[in-house]
């Protein structure tokens, strides 16, 4: 039974195996039947891409970016995020930081560490004693000097050495004027795409704005009501117009000298004597802003000839009609757009507009660059006698830019590097022809030669810019044989032209934005070697231009007050920056070249200077026929600003000047108060320093703040004039504020000052954060 049992259980197993057999076989029959399908289907629809070859490595390939955990249990990473091992043991997958990532982190951490740092000391320098603060200045400025780029050393830059010129990189050789194709085009560098095309093809072919409101005293907010009804080709009688030509031309000429004299008389006569001749529009122009200028003057002297003629604006809104239209800007310049540019800028300086002045002066300096005037010329399609009027058009707009840089305390146009427009030889236009006139301007070598020993002679101290001996040549044995120019208006433009080239330097170097990244010992010997050019340039002048003191000759008159004028500004300016230094407080070596309280003496005594010219009672005729009368308000209020400002600081530490400064505030405010009677801007000058000096003298000294006068551990003085002008002044009604536009003197305030309110906060005049220029 058993056995029989058995077998049938047997039997049934093997039934059941071969059943499911029969079922795996019919299984494996049907998918392959698919997979044969989806294969064939795949093949028709897709291409075949061969597997990406991996490079064969030898050993074990390193892992570079393993997770943390991976890391940490020295196991491989898949390096998938998350990846396959933190996935199956469910734990977070967190990627590791490479070492550029970690440095990167690591610095900006330390940035903005570094950055609340800084905010820190920032805020505690104004509430720590002068030694802590100096010590946060110091270190303050070791960061900003290791952090900011280079920059080149304007002491250096200063003081370039003098070698023989280059022939090929630094002049013209086209005449932009002659030829309206090249007007359109105008002087292109020589390192433009353009011109390297131009060259190939020729050898192919052959806020804070109430401060500044209230120490402005300019017209510029006034309206320049032009009459745009006037006829254009008007003219006024010849006898009059000879009376303009001639206060023009004896008055404003001889500092100005934009305007050929002889040319341009030639063709003066010849528009009177032909009445029916009707010369161009710029001409014209020309010719009324010439009136204009003779107006103005005419009419400042009382002239009775004056009365019932045109006035100067009638001859300016003339030359605005007949030259300036509405598409001047798109209108190519040439040398007469040039010359009515620079006119009209003279002109609105006059009167008062000097807002209006420095821009159109900057147009007139572009014009001039366009036409390539700024540049030496070597065209031989350019008459000698016409390349150095063009040089004279050039050396007035500079002078002129400059004077209105100093005015406003805005940047010029254009660098010295760009300029190599030869200094006018002193030769009159009518001596042009003479053999020693003639040779240096027919040969740039004997020019070159003659004016670098003519030069030597009025800086016989700065043989350090030299840095080779030049061999003699024709130039200096010509410049030897004249021991000294005959004196001339010519001579005396020269003159002026090189101490406004000082001034420029010092603005450059001193007023630049750039500067103050230099150290201040660096800008302190700067000022020291400034001081000696102006120094030398004084004691090299010709006796008949020497105004120290001031010689009663009526010779040349009028010219030296305008050197010593000029002369006692460019002092001001260069050792502005000394004047509100703590450092005047401190002991000091008396041989250092640096010491700050001989270069704030300096700058005072220059102050005084200019005051100790004019008499003691005002004579306002006298002044305007002897003085700069375009700008004679700038340089009394850049001088009278000093005295407020060095006044204050003695009125603060008692010191034994006062009394001397106090007359001559007084006098300078006295002179003003005479022009006020027919000039608006001087009126506005006489209530900026009356309010000035009203600030200072209506406040006691503060005892409890300053420690006598030399003290070596004076505290920070607190400056009443320069917080007067913070809080701004409460004028008189007559004075109108500025809306727009604002100018302001850099005598005010310059990045340098250190005497000011520290307890201010974001206020215009608030300097405390630029205490780090020591």
């Amino acid at each position: 039974m058993e056995s029989e049992e058995a077998q049938r259980l047997e039997q049934r197993l093997s039934s059941t195996a071969s059943h499911f057999s029969g079922l795996a076989e019919q299984i494996r029959s049907s998918l392959s039947d698919k997979e044969s399908t989806e294969r064939l289907q795949s093949s028709t629809l897709k291409v075949a891409i061969p597997r990406i070859a991996h490079p064969r490595t030898t050993g074990n390939r390193r892992i570079k970016t393993a997770c943390v955990a991976c890391r940490e249990q020295k196991a491989k990473c898949s390096e998938h995020r998350p990846c396959d091992r933190c996935v199956s043991f469910g734990v977070t997958c967190t990627a590791l930081e490479s070492k550029r990532e970690s440095r990167e982190r690591q610095l900006e951490e330390l940035e903005q560490q570094v950055a609340v740092y800084e905010q820190l000391l920032q805020h505690l320098r104004s509430k720590v004693d002068i030694q802590d603060a100096d010590l946060i200045t110091r270190t303050l400025h070791k960061k900003s000097s290791i952090t900011e780029p280079l920059s080149p050393d304007p002491v250096s830059a200063t003081h370039p050495t003098s070698s023989q010129p280059s022939f090929a990189v630094d002049y013209v050789e086209e005449d932009y004027n002659r030829n309206h194709q090249l007007q359109a085009f105008g002087y292109l560098d020589k390192g433009t795409p353009l011109a390297e095309t131009a060259a190939s093809e020729s050898r192919t072919s052959g806020d804070g704005s109430r401060a500044l409101i209230s120490v402005s005293y300019f017209l510029d907010d006034q309206d320049l009501l032009l009459d745009q009804g006037i006829a254009p080709y008007d003219r006024p009688s010849r006898n009059v117009g000879d009376k303009l030509i001639h206060l023009y031309f004896n008055a404003v000429h001889p500092s100005f000298p934009i305007v050929g004299r002889i040319p341009f008389m030639q063709q003066y006569a010849i528009y009177y004597s032909r009445p029916n001749i009707r010369p161009p529009g710029k001409w014209l122009a020309i010719l009324n802003l010439i009136f204009a200028l003779g107006s103005k003057f005419g009419h400042l002297l009382s002239e009775p000839w004056t009365k019932g003629t045109d006035g100067p604006l009638e001859y300016f809104s003339r030359a605005q009609r007949l030259n300036f239209t509405s598409c001047l800007l798109f209108d190519h310049p040439n040398l007469q757009q040039v010359q009515a540019e620079g006119l009209s800028a003279f002109w609105l300086m006059s009167m008062g507009h000097v807002n209006r002045a420095w821009r159109t002066c900057g147009v007139s300096i572009r014009s001039a660059i366009a036409l390539g005037i700024n540049l030496r010329s070597e065209s031989k399609d350019t008459p000698n006698f016409s390349k150095e009027l063009r040089y004279r058009v050039w050396w007035s707009i500079y002078t002129l830019e400059n004077t209105l840089s100093i005015m406003t305390g805005r940047p010029t146009s254009a660098a010295d590097t760009f300029c190599t427009t030869p200094l006018p030889i002193p030769y009159e236009e009518d001596q042009f022809h003479g053999p020693i006139a003639s040779h240096l301007l027919s040969d740039y070598s004997v020019r070159y030669g003659y004016m670098q020993a003519f030069c030597s002679r009025r800086h016989k101290h700065t043989h350090s810019r030299v840095s080779t001996n030049p061999a003699p040549s024709v130039g200096h044995y010509l410049a030897s044989t004249v021991n000294e120019a005959a004196p001339s208006n010519a001579l005396y433009f020269l003159y002026f032209v090189d101490i406004t080239m000082i001034m420029r330097r010092a603005i450059d170097l001193l007023y630049a934005p750039g500067g103050s990244r230099e150290p201040w010992p660096k800008v302190g010997a700067a000022i020291v070697d400034l001081v000696r050019d102006a120094d030398a340039w004084s004691s090299s002048l010709p006796d008949v231009f020497q105004f120290r003191p001031m010689q009663k000759s009526k010779f040349f008159e009028r010219q030296r007050w305008s050197l010593a004028f000029r002369f006692y500004s460019t002092k001001i300016t260069i050792s502005r920056p000394s004047l509100c230094r703590s450092d005047r407080l401190r002991p000091h070596h008396r041989d250092s070249p640096a010491d700050q309280r001989k270069n704030a003496k300096i700058c005072v005594d220059s102050a005084c200077d200019i005051l100790d010219l004019l008499p003691d009672t005002p004579d306002v005729f006298w002044l305007i026929r002897l003085s700069p009368w375009w700008c004679i308000l700038h340089y009394l209020m850049q001088s009278t600003t000093i005295l407020l400002i060095e006044l204050d600081f003695c009125v603060k530490f008692d010191a034994e000047e006062a009394s001397k400064i106090t007359m001559l505030v007084e006098k300078a405010m006295c002179w003003l108060l005479a022009m006020a009677s027919d000039n608006l801007a001087a009126q506005r000058a006489w209530e900026v320093c009356h309010s000035l000096y009203r600030c200072i003298s209506l406040t006691p000294i503060d005892s409890t703040n300053a420690t006598p006068y030399g003290s070596t551990e004076p505290l920070p003085p607190q400056s009443n004039i320069l917080r007067a002008m913070q809080d701004g002044l409460q004028l008189t009604p007559s004075h109108v504020p500025l809306s727009r536009n604002i100018v302001v003197h850099p005598t005010l305030q310059t990045m340098y000052d250190q005497f000011v309110p520290r307890e201010s906060s974001g206020a215009t005049f608030d300097k405390s954060d630029n205490s780090n220029y020591q």
